[in-house]
């Protein structure tokens, strides 16, 4: 149970004991960076899952906090042009990784489906300019690690249809991290 006592201190009771937290000194919050922008042209389907592609990462430094929780932020534009009706849509394949003490691990994957129907071709074909975006709180960093660095990376697009002609354009990635130490 958390009591507010003002805008910078709460009052954490567990198993009957309580304490009191500085949220002053408890919170981290860390902004990250776009790392690369994708423009493909008429290339159909591309898998990069044996090297993914590193859109953003942010690094968060948890040290201070006890038993901390984080919170991730990302977005990015995608751009999905195609001058004929004969591509019908892609598929996005994203993952949202951490890294800390030197341990990679996958904490999510994340697809994005760009369907085009029957009258969204026009006579100068199918644009399509869109955010794609997520949260994600990070509730398992409940040892002490250190410094962690969290990544949103492209695995995949498959893009549907025949005589594939398209332009796909992924940028202005941004991730943000917010830390928190709870109470134990």
């Amino acid at each position: 149970m958390i009591q507010p006592l003002g805008p910078l201190f709460k009052t954490c009771v567990n198993s009957g004991e309580s304490e009191v937290v500085d949220m002053d000194k408890d919170i981290v919050l860390s902004c990250g960076r776009e790392v690369k922008r994708i423009r493909e042209q008429n290339t159909g389907s591309l898998d990069f899952t044996a090297d993914p592609v590193v859109l953003a990462r942010v690094v968060i430094d948890t040290r201070r906090l006890n038993k901390p929780m984080v919170k991730i932020d990302f977005s990015t534009f995608i751009d999905f042009f195609t001058p004929t009706g004969n591509t019908l849509g892609a598929v996005f394949d994203f993952e949202l990784r951490r890294k800390c003490d030197g341990i990679v691990e996958t904490l999510k994957t994340y697809q994005y489906i760009v369907r085009m129907m029957d009258g969204d071709i026009e006579s100068n074909g199918f644009h399509l300019r869109d955010t794609f975006g997520f949260t994600f709180c990070d509730k398992d960093m409940f040892c002490h690690k250190e410094c962690c660095i969290y990544t949103v990376e492209l695995l995949k697009i498959d893009v549907i249809g025949e005589e594939i002609e398209e332009e796909i354009i992924i940028e202005d990635s941004s991730i943000r991290a917010i830390a928190q130490g709870i109470c134990s």
